[in-house]
């Protein structure tokens, strides 16, 4: 994807770190200006807001996009994989529905779609136009599947702006007296690492990679802890959480970077959102649910220097929404019964890299 126009929305509620808003301009894939346009610039695409909230665009942190669109289908994905022309057409089909529902970025576990061959799943997405960034995990089962992806010299975050290498995936299919081995090595590497394991697992191999390096690389747990102790040892690890649901308030008061993942299959942020905020002891804020799909996102994908908020500078992955979300009432978010699967909105323009990747048609 590539910006060709420069387009300025106007007269909206644009959620900035700064405060709301009521404009902003984005050229070259990159917002240029915030609260003052240049509109009257000849050239400029103008986009009335009437009104609609403006938000950094959502980051879905833990998916499986081919077989969720395997799924649209009725198509089972096998053991084996699917041959990379079906794969395409898959997505082809299917990832301009992720684009309506806001996503901008997904970090999609696919390696089994490609029967676990690294280079052709690289190869493939590294190819790929997609209406949102990828960050491609590595669920991997051995040392020597590790190693084969680093003796190409490549690491997490590698890649290019729309296709970036993801996290380790780890989880208990490898043997146990290889794990410890596997998380040391790709730690040392500079990996990022995502373990999606028992919690009394998980902690002795952070603190393992703790002893030998200081941690740098934002290694995330797929399994939050229920408890302030394992919580407040997740803090001490520095250790980032992928959950969505029970778990995520207690975590994220603790000062831990939670972010939303669907994990299986791709779900709505919004519709996830309105869970996330439907009242009860464990649910956050509106304001918490919001930063799980946004700025959490960015920092646990390590992109928070060009996502994330909304500023100057900034990457233009933008979502436009009919309504603002903390105009909604609170009681209106128990309504789970609402229309459309309990949607209270819907989102009205998506913006990646500074490209419309979906219009509902209701903007000028």
């Amino acid at each position: 994807m590539r910006q060709t126009e420069r387009i300025a929305l106007v007269n909206g509620r644009v959620h900035t770190p700064m405060g709301i808003m009521d404009s902003l301009t984005f050229e070259a894939g990159c917002i240029t200006s915030v609260g003052k346009t240049s509109a009257s610039r000849e050239g400029t695409r103008v986009i009335d807001l009437q009104g609609r909230a403006v938000l950094p665009g959502f980051c879905d942190t833990s998916a499986r996009l081919v077989q969720w669109a395997c799924e649209q289908e009725g198509i089972s994905l096998g053991g084996g994989g699917l041959p990379d022309g079906e794969i395409s057409r898959l997505l082809t089909a299917h990832a301009p529905q992720a684009a309506a529902l806001g996503l901008t970025e997904i970090s999609s576990d696919d390696l089994g779609a490609f029967g676990h061959d690294f280079h052709r799943a690289w190869n493939f997405f590294m190819a790929a136009e997609l209406p949102f960034r990828l960050r491609p995990m590595l669920r991997l089962s051995s040392r020597g599947a590790l190693m084969e992806v680093l003796s190409k010299g490549w690491r997490s975050g590698d890649g290019g702006p729309f296709c970036r290498m993801g996290p380790v995936v780890l989880d208990s299919s490898v043997e146990t007296d290889e794990l410890m081995e596997l998380v040391r090595d790709a730690h040392l590497a500079g990996m990022q690492l995502a373990l999606d394991l028992p919690l009394e697992t998980a902690f002795p191999l952070m603190e393992l990679c703790q002893e030998h390096r200081q941690m740098t690389s934002r290694h995330l747990l797929m399994n939050l802890p229920m408890d302030g102790e394992g919580l407040d040892r997740m803090r001490a690890l520095r250790l980032g959480g992928v959950a969505r649901g029970e778990g995520c308030r207690a975590a994220m008061r603790k000062g831990i970077v939670v972010s939303a993942g669907s994990q299986w299959p791709l779900e709505s942020p919004l519709a996830e959102m309105q869970r996330m905020a439907a009242g009860g002891p464990s649910s956050l804020s509106i304001a918490e649910a919001l930063e799980a799909y946004t700025w959490n996102g960015a920092w646990n994908g390590r992109n928070e220097r060009r996502r994330g908020e909304i500023a100057p500078g900034r990457d233009a992955d933008l979502v436009v929404l009919e309504r603002d979300p903390f105009s909604i009432q609170p009681e209106a978010l128990t309504d789970l019964s609402a229309p459309r699967r309990g949607w209270l909105n819907k989102v009205a323009l998506t913006v990646c890299a500074g490209c419309v990747t979906y219009d509902s048609g209701e903007l000028n």
